[in-house]
């Protein structure tokens, strides 16, 4: 959880304090924790940094909280607030198949003994170039007709059964895919386009028809790829308290004088 929290002392010197002081510095400090969440979220909405789609979900989950009688909170808990904010690390994906019940053993020549996943992405209309978004609805849907079981490729065995664990398994009737060359390569180094593969599933229900776009891909051991690259942070929070500090000190001070002259 990234946490931004603001605590200064304030001293006032050479002015009378008023009685009612601490309930004016209370009122000061909302002020102070409503402008710092407005300012956190400018940076957040301002930041090239931030994918687009989270920023949304970024700037709603900033709060403002009374966490004591003299003390104001601003944090952020959701779930990628930190990483965001202090930057994550390069990460192998492939460390996934050491967890997953569902992984397979390959019996290929080229990659014998080894364990894979089979990865599925989901792709919306909205995101695709023209040409691959008229392409794909003319597709032949492909359906799931059935549900089946296999042997996990982990090698583990199931304590109840006292045999190989199993894992539940899709039955597909598999309809058109799309061919390569309807899109550009993402970089240069890539094997092929985005959308190569692609099928329409049938996600129909009753009366309601509906299709999902999915593509996949095979993660398997061994491979050079699935790195995630390491992302720098953007780190707002620590510019953030530097520049509300003196605005906040102004307006505790403000809020605890008597006007000149009383």
């Amino acid at each position: 959880m990234a946490t931004f929290k603001l605590s200064l002392n304030v001293f006032v010197q050479g002015a009378p304090i008023q009685a009612d002081a601490l309930s004016h510095a209370r009122r000061a400090l909302q002020k102070i924790g409503m402008e710092t969440r407005s300012r956190w979220a400018e940076l957040i909405e301002q930041s090239p940094s931030i994918p687009r789609e989270q920023k949304a979900d970024y700037v709603q989950s900033l709060t403002v909280e009374n966490t004591g009688p003299l003390q104001v909170s601003v944090y952020s808990d959701w779930k990628y607030a930190y990483e965001i904010e202090n930057g994550r690390p390069s990460r192998d994906l492939k460390r996934m198949l050491d967890t997953s019940m569902k992984v397979r053993v390959s019996t290929s020549k080229k990659n014998a003994g080894k364990r894979y996943l089979t990865i599925p992405f989901r792709h919306s209309t909205a995101s695709m170039p023209g040409s691959v978004r008229s392409a794909v609805k003319m597709l032949k849907k492909s359906d799931v007709v059935g549900m089946g079981a296999r042997q996990s490729g982990t090698g583990a065995w199931d304590i109840k059964t006292k045999a190989p664990a199993l894992v539940p398994q899709r039955k597909y009737r598999w309809g058109d895919k799309l061919p390569a060359g309807l899109a550009l390569k993402q970089a240069p180094h890539h094997k092929t386009d985005l959308y190569v593969g692609m099928v329409r599933m049938n996600t129909s229900a009753g009366k309601a028809k509906s299709s999902a776009y999915l593509t996949f891909r095979t993660m398997m051991e061994g491979s050079a790829d699935w790195i995630t690259k390491p992302v720098p942070g953007v780190f707002h929070v620590p510019q953030l308290a530097k520049d509300i500090e003196p605005m906040a000190r102004q307006l505790l001070q403000s809020a605890v004088r008597l006007p000149a002259g009383v």
